[in-house]
């Protein structure tokens, strides 16, 4: 039978799309629900595959708008989309800010145009981070909520706070501390979240990383940083001590919060974004 049907879908694609209208017409929401669902996650897929993330946003913001809750591997698809699309702007706009900064003692006739190109790009990063964060309280915390999903209620709040301090990183006065607060809020309620999860679970100590990254980077508050950053990292060591088990996803992330301790203890601001290292 799936023999057959590969055969009828390669050789008669006409009489093909007329069987699915059929089969739609006996159910057709749930049917149409679902193809339409499980199309958008592939072409999502086919999109990362082709490195085309603003496709790929496209896809994943269609997919959670639909129905039931995104699935864990439907969440990690959503939040790659967005992440590739922000971080390819947050790298350019860093070029342009040296790039500005080099105009300025060489060519000072050219500044205005670097300026209104920099201020291009924050216009296109400021967009599209309000649009992750508007899918984000509008759409996927509600049902993680109803759904009583805490690792997707800490997955969607830490993602939120992400985002507020993406803007948080350029934007100036009143705007700033907007973000600011959005990112503290979002942070802080992602951590009382986590309390239920376990202290080597990824989800939990990414958590811990990046809100550390967000008092070093945004607060300029190195000790806050290197407290957050210790807690999270002595809670997973001593889970790991007492209990064993394979976590390579946890231990990465463990890495990374030590490179960060390390570097924030020497003193040592690093690259222009504030730390040597990534964050997640």
């Amino acid at each position: 039978a799936v023999l057959w049907l590969k055969w009828l879908v390669s050789c008669r694609p006409l009489l093909f799309t007329q069987l699915r209208s059929a089969l739609a017409s006996l159910h057709p929401r749930s049917f149409t629900m679902a193809s339409m669902r499980d199309d958008n996650v592939y072409m999502a897929r086919l999109s990362e595959k082709a490195e085309r993330y603003e496709d790929m946003v496209v896809y994943m913001k269609r997919v959670a708008e639909m129905g039931p809750p995104l699935d864990l591997d439907e969440r990690n698809l959503f939040s790659v989309a967005y992440k590739n699309s922000v971080g390819a702007r947050r790298q350019s706009r860093r070029h342009i800010v040296v790039m500005e900064q080099e105009i300025a003692k060489r060519n000072p006739a050219m500044l205005a145009d670097v300026q209104d190109y920099r201020q291009k790009v924050e216009s296109e990063l400021t967009s599209t981070c309000h649009e992750a964060l508007n899918v984000i309280s509008s759409t996927l915390c509600p049902k993680a909520d109803a759904a009583a999903d805490v690792e997707a209620q800490v997955f969607y709040h830490k993602m939120a706070g992400d985002y507020f301090r993406y803007l948080a990183e350029f934007h100036e006065g009143d705007e700033r501390n907007q973000d600011i607060d959005g990112a503290q809020t979002s942070y802080s309620n992602a951590l009382v979240a986590a309390e239920t999860l376990s202290a080597i679970h990824p989800v939990r100590l990414g958590l811990a990383l990046n809100f550390s990254v967000f008092h070093f980077e945004v607060m300029k508050d190195s000790s806050k940083a290197l407290e957050l950053a210790k807690k999270a990292y002595r809670d997973a060591s001593t889970f790991l001590e007492e209990n064993g088990g394979d976590h390579p996803d946890s231990v990465n992330i463990m890495i990374l919060l030590k490179d960060n301790m390390d570097l924030w203890s020497s003193g040592v601001m690093g690259d222009e974004d504030g730390t040597q290292v990534d964050d997640l």
